[in-house]
């Protein structure tokens, strides 16, 4: 009777864990989705626990592909870093599946996703490949590669595509590889170049154009690269999500989508620097991305700097009755509410920043303070108090409204050398009931 309770209760984990929605909600052209939330078996039919060795993978985008290893002490294990699951492999483990190549061969545009995190750096180890490894940047392939062959660059990312030929090729800035979580992004597109983006920001692209379709496909191989020969030779660390679109996405896109599958998320109503509020049980450090969920408010107990924002539908970013400031060097999505008060966002950026999301965002005082500019491309910007522009150009999207109410009326502060406003912009005046004689 206890084994048939914990067989049900596994089961009901496993499948409420299986609820997730594709990252940033962008879910169409999915054509491989290996999440590690979901579909770990250590033995068919059996899902995984922490520690466990992983026998199959399966692709949750509809196309039903199985990724498993044809021998058992090649199989990962399932493991978690600062509590997001990951398969973790060493040693020349990996996973593969052939059926796949049918889908990606033909294709004429695409975009690549995957969650990483090294153990090693300084090293020539991959972590995917479309073939046998072979020693051959070719096909389709991601790799650290500690000496650039074709840049000079050193510690780097490497990507091949389409034949062994340096020009196909993209070697990413130097001193990428790292020890912390990334997201990598290839996208292509069928008479354009090959653009890899590290955590959301475009690193490097190759230096020819590609206008045949993909072939060669012979299977997709998570855990190994080209240079990953030997048997127990392959990646050192883990791989998390991984998610093929038949479809090449423009950078606001992949800005958002990377975000999301970077991002620490909240898991619980509470204070900004109380690690308990996140799910890496940590102070989100300055350059992190930060999502807060759905029922949770995040309050801030004093300034913070970070990359990104996410507030999802029902969450909340509560600047505090002390009216505390948030420094953001990235993106700002709300699809949910921001209780200003009387505080400040500040964006700090030395790169394009976007504003976007569903939700209406009531910024009370409103600081953009980068050269790159900071841009509106979706939902409605309301400002409260002030809009300060002290360095580059806000473009508004015609979505901003400077707000006129019983308590005043909101301003632009005066601009100074190069800052601009681009796009209309709503001016509110408010009318009291006595000066209309209502």
């Amino acid at each position: 009777m206890n084994k048939l309770m914990l067989f049900i209760i596994l089961i009901l984990s496993f499948t409420a864990k299986s609820q997730i929605t594709p990252p940033a909600g962008i879910g169409s052209n999915i054509i491989l989705w290996l999440s590690p939330d979901t579909s770990v078996f250590e033995s068919p039919g059996i899902p995984a626990l922490v520690g466990d060795r992983v026998e199959e993978w399966h692709d949750i985008s509809g196309g039903g592909y199985v990724f498993k290893t044809s021998s058992t002490t090649k199989e990962p294990t399932f493991a978690t870093y600062q509590n997001n699951n990951y398969l973790d492999f060493i040693d020349g483990r990996f996973l593969e599946n052939t059926a796949v190549a049918s889908i990606i061969n033909g294709l004429d545009e695409f975009s690549i996703y995957m969650v990483i995190k090294s153990d090693d750096v300084n090293t020539d180890q991959g972590f995917l490949d479309s073939e046998n490894s072979d020693g051959a940047d070719d096909i389709l392939c991601i790799r650290y590669d500690a000496s650039g062959a074709n840049t000079a660059r050193t510690n780097l990312l490497k990507c091949g595509m389409q034949g062994n030929i340096a020009n196909n090729q993209v070697e990413s800035q130097s001193n990428t590889q790292t020890n912390q979580k990334q997201v990598l992004t290839l996208t292509w597109k069928a008479g354009e170049k090959i653009n890899l983006y590290l955590d959301g920001v475009l690193n490097s692209s190759s230096n020819n154009t590609i206008a045949t379709p993909m072939s060669g496909i012979q299977k997709i191989l998570i855990g190994k690269g080209p240079k990953d020969i030997g048997v127990n030779s392959g990646w050192d660390g883990k791989i998390g999500t991984t998610i093929f679109y038949s479809k090449k996405m423009d950078p606001d896109t992949v800005s958002l989508i990377s975000t999301d599958l970077l991002s620490t998320n909240s898991v619980k109503t509470g204070d900004w620097n109380d690690p308990t509020t996140w799910d890496c049980n940590c102070n989100p450090i300055n350059n992190a991305s930060v999502t807060i969920n759905d029922l949770h408010t995040v309050t801030l107990t004093q300034n913070e700097t970070i990359g990104n924002v996410i507030i999802k539908s029902g969450g909340n970013l509560d600047l505090s009755t002390n009216n505390f400031r948030l420094n953001v060097q990235k993106n700002f999505t709300n699809n949910g509410s921001l209780t200003s008060r009387e505080g400040k966002i500040k964006f700090t950026g030395s790169i394009e920043q976007l504003i976007n999301g569903s939700g209406n965002t009531n910024f009370y005082n409103l600081h953009i303070n980068n050269n790159a500019g900071v841009r509106t491309t979706d939902g409605n910007l309301n400002v409260l108090k002030s809009l300060y522009i002290q360095k580059g150009c806000f473009d508004t999207g015609d979505r901003l409204t400077l707000v006129s109410n019983t308590i005043g009326t909101a301003r632009i502060a005066e601009l100074s050398g190069t800052a601009c406003v681009n796009g209309d912009i709503t001016m509110q005046r408010y009318v009291g009931s006595e000066s209309a004689n209502w």
